[in-house]
């Protein structure tokens, strides 16, 4: 199954999702995949095919982990 290209999910993401978040006049994002926290198609970790996600992995050290 192919998967709608970025620029349309991004279409459908932008005004409604469960990470958005408005703070003082500003848009922001909690998504995971979003280290600038920034409501962007360019900084969006839903919708924008290469990602990088920096957490803990079982062992309790830091893995970075990327999708393209």
């Amino acid at each position: 199954m192919n998967q709608a290209s970025a620029e349309i999910q991004w279409g459908c993401l932008r005004r409604n999702h469960s990470f958005l978040v408005k703070r003082d006049g500003i848009f922001l994002s909690r998504e995971p995949g979003n280290l600038m926290n920034k409501h962007s198609f360019r900084s969006s970790g839903l919708a924008n095919h290469k990602r990088v996600t920096i957490g803990a992995d079982k062992d309790g050290k830091i893995a970075m982990t990327t999708r393209k």
